[in-house]
């Protein structure tokens, strides 16, 4: 049986690719819109909201990188032909 006075600890959620998304689209657009820096964008705009939501919380900032979430596929979607 549990201690009365356990009490568990909130989960953060990881970011949704669509906020990461709206995030990375706002990079690309503040450097000047230079295309083929698609992962560095991505993973700066999650670097940027794992910086702010530890701001939020309260907690101190962790130095350690962040590798986290990945990069949707450019795959060509089926039946497309890019020749």
């Amino acid at each position: 049986m549990a201690s009365p006075s356990f009490k568990p600890t909130p989960t953060i959620l990881p970011f949704t690719e669509e906020k990461i998304a709206a995030r990375a689209h706002e990079i690309f657009v503040r450097g000047g819109s230079v295309d083929g820096l698609d992962q560095q964008n991505w993973f700066k705009a999650i670097a940027e909201l794992t910086a702010e939501r530890q701001i939020e919380s309260g907690k101190p900032l962790d130095s350690t990188p962040i590798v986290t979430g990945r990069m949707p596929s450019r795959a060509t979607p089926r039946g497309r032909n890019t020749a």
